[in-house]
């Protein structure tokens, strides 16, 4: 093998070793992760989610994730389409920003 090849094969063998190392840390660290969570109890998981997530708890807001469960309220903050509205606020959701209903009456348009 000339030094060329040596070399070559000395560095493919650090970038195998480096990428191997840092996926051990990564699994560690995960593991690490998830006992935490798990030794946290819900009001604490719920208070820890919603200041990860949002911009801090809102008042009611750390109930209505004990309720349902961090994992539920994670997934409804990702899929939005899957939250069942109240009536109250159900035509207002599938409405566009832009036809609202004063706007409509008006006669006016938009500035835009």
């Amino acid at each position: 093998m000339n030094l060329g090849g040596r070399k070559l094969s000395i560095w493919m063998l650090a970038a195998v070793l480096a990428v191997s190392g840092t996926v051990l840390v990564a699994k560690d660290k995960k593991k690490k992760d998830k006992d935490a969570s798990a030794q946290m109890d819900p009001h604490q998981r719920a208070i820890h989610a919603l200041n990860r997530l949002t911009f801090g708890p809102r008042p009611g807001d750390v109930d209505r994730v004990m309720s349902i469960g961090v994992d539920k309220w994670i997934d409804e903050q990702l899929n939005p389409g899957k939250v069942s509205w109240p009536t109250c606020c159900a035509s207002s959701h599938n409405r566009s920003p832009h036809s609202g209903p004063t706007l409509a009456r008006s006669g006016k348009t938009p500035w835009w």
